[in-house]
């Protein structure tokens, strides 16, 4: 017969659900980091909530496409890959 702790099973998953929002923390200031700086305008409107990173700029598909020297592969491609970095790290340390 299996027996399952629930308590311990509960104390894991509530480890990687914070493990996953302290992942998406890090990804939006990476995207912020990321994205090209030239006064500052890209970088002051962009935000992250809860559920989603917002370019609240014009001209932010421009530079999400790599119009910028800055950012020749877009701000998006390579904040995905960082988060799934960021949430291998934090699940490796459970």
């Amino acid at each position: 017969m299996l027996e399952v702790d629930t308590n311990a099973f509960k104390r894991i998953l509530d480890k990687i659900d914070k493990g996953c929002h302290r992942a998406w923390n890090d990804t939006g200031k990476y995207y912020k980091r990321i994205t090209p700086k030239d006064t500052g305008n890209a970088q002051r409107n962009t935000q992250r909530t809860q559920k989603k990173i917002i370019a609240n700029y014009p001209y932010a598909g421009r530079l999400d496409e790599g119009w910028s020297k800055q950012a020749p592969e877009g701000m998006t491609d390579p904040a995905i890959d960082a988060y799934a970095d960021f949430i291998a790290n934090r699940l490796r340390n459970l």
